[in-house]
């Protein structure tokens, strides 16, 4: 290969991506079912992480919103 890149260095890079494929194979399985029991977590979510989920989204929104008007 080059200087910079050598077998070795697939390694880790395959180790990862595989790992990856199976937790995203994973959740897509898990996350098959019924959309209203995606959204509302089967009802077993705590307060606390609705809470978050939700101010992150909001601070998500509105930083992208800043980060875009400066810009512009």
């Amino acid at each position: 290969m080059s200087d910079y890149f050598n077998s070795f260095d697939l390694i880790p890079i395959t180790a990862y991506l595989l790992i990856l494929s199976a937790v995203g194979i994973y959740l897509k399985r898990k996350a098959s079912g019924n959309l209203e029991e995606n959204i509302v977590g089967r009802k077993k979510m705590p307060l606390w992480a609705l809470w978050t989920s939700a101010t992150t989204q909001f601070l998500d929104l509105s930083g992208t919103a800043v980060v875009v008007s400066i810009s512009i």
